[in-house]
């Protein structure tokens, strides 16, 4: 059986990121970042695991320099 995830609410998420709340809806609007989940009525994020394989991703990804920008 798999312990359970921390689960990183949109808030966390996105001053862990570093960008602004429309900065983040517009890299999920273009396809750069999975939306998030949601996690009861009024809650929504990532799981630990997502986050650092969308931290991953978006350093090897050469083309985010160009939406960045």
């Amino acid at each position: 059986m798999n312990p359970p995830q921390q689960f990183v609410r949109l808030n966390a998420f996105i001053k862990l990121m570093g960008w602004s709340r429309s900065t983040y809806y517009n890299r999920v609007k273009a396809g750069l970042v999975p939306a998030a989940r949601t996690n009861g009525p009024r809650t929504c994020g990532y799981f630990a695991s997502e986050v650092t394989a969308i931290q991953q991703a978006l350093m090897t990804d050469s083309s985010m320099e160009a939406h960045t920008k």
